[in-house]
């Protein structure tokens, strides 16, 4: 093992370290490694301090060459002491984002309170990438919010391929000063450690990196805000062990935390939990100054809608929750909801606020109204599944609409009217239960975007065989067709006749896969 990185180390220390051919201070440094010194202390290299932190790679994060080897790799990094990096085998730094200026093996950064950029690539194997001043390493990228870094380690997004960018290894993780991380990019950098791994002055965490992240919730230092894990994990705990001073918090993957929502640290503001948790209470008791919140999996969360908070704008709840009450009394911060699971929603949507821009409703939830009274608001998502009994017509108003681009109503709906008025910039658009719908007029110019129209009405609806094979021509004359795209016309529709077996053939094609009645 290394030579401690203290003053208090002993000469015996290194010897048992170097294992010289005499036991003394001169033949230490005859048979050391030039390589395991830290530049930090190292010195001339002629006194007992030099060998301090002396030592193999346990500081060192692994690079390999990844696709041709052409790419380069950009590190992100704060550093508060001077601080030397080495790479060996094919890899080496440069001082431009492009690769080709000051080849070398060896750099030292000086403390700067802002990031900064180190380049490198990888030409072929693998390399030890060491720093020889660990503690000098405070920040790895850094967190803004769960959302947005500024990347450990990324890449020329404008001008790169990732294919051919150094991957890089995080498994010997040993920066015990390192308070801040943002690490993204999880195709290109591996970060598996565990929680208790990281520095006791945690403030700032996020990581999206490759691996899979373990621990507990009691393990997240006091002094970290803003904690988020958005890659595999087997993280578990009670969420009353979470510290006070949290603010921000994200757990996805595999996690099997546990206990009451109302326990959240009360000052959190952005709850962000999906996995196999399984949580439970009564949502008035979140805390009060939420202003999003994602909760899936197999929690068994219950209340009234009305009871979201004030400060809510982002509602997003799926699992075995069990929340009622009407859609009316949501509380009018609200833009986005959505809530699956068990829910016993009901209401008319046209009491929704105006601020909502995404609308998804599943459960057993009992909404009705009309969709023609939506048309004049924010939305650009509506998913109204469960049991409603939502009714309108698509009319010229729902088409002149260009904010909705998701439109996806099933249930009990019984929308009539003309397929040709769906919104103007839809994408996605699925319609089934108890719709009538029974035309469809010719000329409409489908967006490049739409890659799911699925159109399922029930009787006395459905488009008659011309409706069907015009149709399909004007969705074959689509410039171009997103990967995965479906067109499924069953249901009450008619037979298409060979006046559209042209227009079959060009969908193929395109690899829209088709669903037609026969």
């Amino acid at each position: 093992m290394a030579i401690p990185n203290t003053h208090t180390f002993t000469l015996q220390d290194v010897v048992n370290e170097i294992i010289p051919a005499n036991d003394n201070l001169q033949q230490c440094f005859i048979d050391s490694v030039s390589e395991y010194f830290d530049t930090y202390y190292s010195g001339d290299r002629d006194r007992q301090s030099n060998f301090r932190n002396y030592g193999p790679t346990s500081n060192s994060l692994i690079v390999s060459k990844h696709g041709d080897g052409t790419g380069v790799g950009w590190f992100y990094l704060r550093i508060n002491a001077s601080t030397s990096l080495s790479l060996d085998g094919s890899a080496y730094f440069y001082t431009d984002a492009s690769g080709l200026l000051n080849e070398s093996q060896a750099i030292t950064l000086s403390p700067n309170v802002n990031l900064q950029y180190v380049y490198l690539k990888c030409y072929s194997g693998t390399s030890n990438l060491r720093f020889y001043h660990n503690e000098g390493l405070v920040g790895f990228g850094h967190a803004l919010t769960l959302s947005s870094t500024n990347s450990a380690y990324s890449y020329d997004t404008m001008h790169g391929s990732i294919a051919n960018v150094p991957l890089v290894d995080c498994s010997n993780w040993n920066f015990p000063n390192c308070i801040d991380y943002g690490i993204t990019y999880g195709s290109i950098i591996n970060f598996p450690t565990d929680i208790s791994e990281l520095s006791s002055n945690l403030v700032l965490f996020v990581s999206s990196g490759g691996g899979i992240m373990h621990g507990f919730l009691s393990e997240i230092p006091a002094t970290c805000t803003l904690f988020g894990i958005n890659q595999n994990n087997d993280v578990s705990g009670n969420i009353n062990t979470l510290e006070p001073n949290l603010l921000q918090f994200q757990l996805t993957g595999q996690n099997t935390i546990s206990g009451d929502v109302s326990t959240f640290p009360s000052g959190i503001t952005i709850l962000h939990v999906s996995g196999y948790n399984v949580l439970n209470g009564d949502i008035k008791y979140l805390p009060s100054g939420l202003t999003s919140i994602y909760i899936a999996g197999y929690n068994t969360i219950n209340g009234d809608v009305s009871d979201f908070g004030l400060s809510l704008t982002i509602i997003r709840m799926a699992g075995l929750i069990t929340i009622s009450g009407d859609i009316a009394y949501l509380k009018s911060p609200v833009t986005y909801l959505e809530l699956g699971g068990y829910n016993t929603i009901t209401g008319d949507i046209s009491t929704l606020n105006s601020n909502i821009t995404v609308l998804s409703l599943a459960g057993l939830n009992t909404t009705y109204g009309s969709i023609n009274s939506i048309t004049s608001k924010a939305f650009t998502s509506i998913e109204i599944l469960g049991s409603n009994t939502v009714s309108g017509t698509l009319d010229a108003s729902l088409k002149a609409n260009i904010n909705i681009g998701r439109f996806y109503i099933s249930g009990n709906n019984t929308i009539d009217g003309d397929i040709a008025n769906l919104p103007t910039n839809i994408y996605y658009a699925i319609i089934g239960g108890q719709n009538t719908i029974d035309t469809y007029t010719s000329g409409r110019s489908w967006p490049s975007t739409l890659s799911r129209l699925q159109l399922i009405p029930v009787s006395p609806g459905g488009l008659d065989a011309s409706g069907v094979d015009n149709l399909l021509i004007d969705l074959a004359a689509k410039s171009s067709w997103p990967t995965g795209s479906v067109v499924n016309l069953t249901g009450t529709n008619a037979i298409h006749t060979s006046n559209s077996d042209a227009a079959i053939t060009t969908l193929t094609t395109a690899g829209v896969t088709l669903t037609l009645n026969s």
